[in-house]
């Protein structure tokens, strides 16, 4: 069971291995191999037996006489709707190759992105868990072997020793406990935002935090996919619909719902994003320019440079915050720890 959980981990169809695919078979169109001998190509080089299905699976249907764009609809655990869509728009303009190349190009980029933040919250997450392991360690090692000099000593103890040994004594006998809590609080978290009202208070939760990061990442996943799709001739109204499925948040995703309803009557695009509290306004500003110059794709690819840029001078900036914070608490942790011992260590030296 396990061996075939880490097997199937392994053979995943990761975001690299689909950028890859896009890039190569875009360049081999170019340098003028067919479509199917260029799927052909990948699926030899693939080493992921389950892409190298897909693949196969792609190059028949290819030869039947499906369109390429027709082929990997069928395989939608792999092929999203951005990567379907923007391959049929290829298609329809006869220019498949340079969409298939700038469909790569945005793959990486977003992917790029995402590793960007990633790699900018590594540090912050890895000092709390030392923090966390040197606290546990100074609580069951440490303070158990002076808890037994305290009471042979028999000194009157200060309530931060008495707090401190209490913590010690509960983790050395009831750590099972503190860890079925921990599980408990765990499985019900989980299964809660699996549920509509749980994923619906997650992502409002997330439109309203204070410092509004997780609002510019949304703003500038939206700018980014719709700006892409836009750009390679998607109608404006499915392009708006693909990206409420892949935003991932419930909550804007019903706001750009709206806007579908609103441009299907005619209103121009600009005009709902600026009467909705989740977007900027200076988002619509920007919409309304691009609807009058008739460069509304360019205007969404800028404004998710911006966005990019501005989340990840943010991540940054609270990175760089969070040091000086980290070596307070733990200056504050240690202060007490030191207080905590020092104290009746000071107490049975007098009574000597």
């Amino acid at each position: 069971m396990n061996l075939n959980i880490n097997i199937s981990w392994f053979d995943r169809v990761t975001i690299k291995d689909k950028a890859f695919f896009a890039e190569q078979v875009g360049t081999m169109i170019q340098s003028g191999l067919p479509l199917v001998q260029a799927i052909d190509v990948i699926s030899q080089q693939t080493k992921k037996e389950k892409f190298k299905k897909v693949l196969e699976d792609i190059h028949k249907d290819i030869e039947t006489g499906k369109t390429f764009s027709e082929s990997i609809k069928k395989h939608p655990e792999i092929f999203d709707r951005i990567f379907s869509n923007m391959v049929m728009a290829g298609e329809a303009s006869g220019k498949l190759d340079e969409a298939l190349v700038e469909l790569a190009r945005q793959i990486n980029r977003n992917n790029n992105f995402i590793s960007k933040i990633k790699g900018s919250l590594s540090y912050p997450i890895f000092v709390i868990v030392v923090m966390l392991g040197v606290g546990i360690y100074a609580t069951v090692k440490i303070i158990p072997s002076l808890t037994g000099v305290f009471k042979e000593a028999n000194v009157t103890l200060p309530w931060s020793t008495k707090l401190v040994m209490a913590l010690s004594d509960f983790m050395i006998h009831y750590w099972y406990l503190l860890i079925l809590i921990i599980v408990v609080a765990g499985v019900v978290v989980y299964y809660y935002l699996k549920t509509d009202n749980g994923r619906w208070n997650r992502d409002l939760l997330l439109t309203k935090e204070p410092t509004k990061l997780a609002t510019k990442i949304y703003m500038a996943r939206f700018s980014r996919t719709l700006g892409s799709l836009l750009k390679n001739g998607i109608p404006i109204i499915e392009a708006v619909d693909i990206v409420s499925e892949t935003i991932n948040n419930l909550v804007i995703e019903k706001s750009l719902k709206n806007v579908i309803q609103e441009l299907e009557k005619g209103i121009p695009m600009s005009q709902p994003i600026k009467e909705d509290k989740n977007f900027p306004i200076f988002i619509s500003q920007m919409m309304a320019v691009g609807e009058q110059t008739g460069r509304v794709d360019q205007i969404l690819l800028s404004l998710a440079d911006y966005f990019e840029q501005d989340v990840e001078n943010n991540i940054k900036n609270i990175s760089t915050l969070f040091e000086p914070i980290i070596i307070v608490i733990i200056g504050i942790g240690v202060a007490f720890l030191i207080f905590s011992i020092i104290l009746p260590i000071y107490s049975i030296s007098q009574g000597v």
